[in-house]
C-alpha cells in the first residue's frame, strides 16, 4: 500500500501546475543521475542523502501510518529533494 501511496503522490507532482512538475522533474533528474544515496532504512523509516548543486541535504521518509517526508532545504514545502528521494525508495522495492 506505501508504495502505491508514494507512486500517487509523484504522479500528482508530476501531472499539477507547472512550478510543481517542474520540482517532479528536477527530483526526478537528480534520482538518475545518481544523486540520491539511502544512508539507511528500517521496515518504516528511511533516510536519503540528495547531492544537487546547492550541497547534500538529508531526506526522511516515515511510512509507519501514512506516508510523511522532511527535507533540511528551505523550501518548506514538497522539493526536488523529497521527489528524489521518493523515486529511489520506488526504485528499491
Amino acid at each position: 500500500q506505501i508504495l502505491k501511496d508514494i507512486t500517487t503522490a509523484l504522479q500528482k507532482l508530476s501531472k499539477t501546475s507547472s512550478s510543481t512538475n517542474y520540482i517532479y522533474r528536477q527530483g526526478h533528474s537528480l534520482y538518475l543521475n545518481g544523486q540520491c544515496t539511502r544512508l539507511s532504512a528500517s521496515e518504516n523509516h528511511f533516510e536519503f542523502t540528495v547531492n544537487d548543486k546547492y550541497g547534500d541535504y538529508l531526506v526522511k521518509i516515515d511510512t509507519e501510518k501514512a506516508l510523511s517526508s522532511s527535507c533540511e532545504c528551505k523550501t518548506g514545502q514538497v522539493c526536488r529533494h523529497r521527489a528524489a528521494a521518493l523515486r529511489r525508495r520506488i526504485a528499491q522495492c
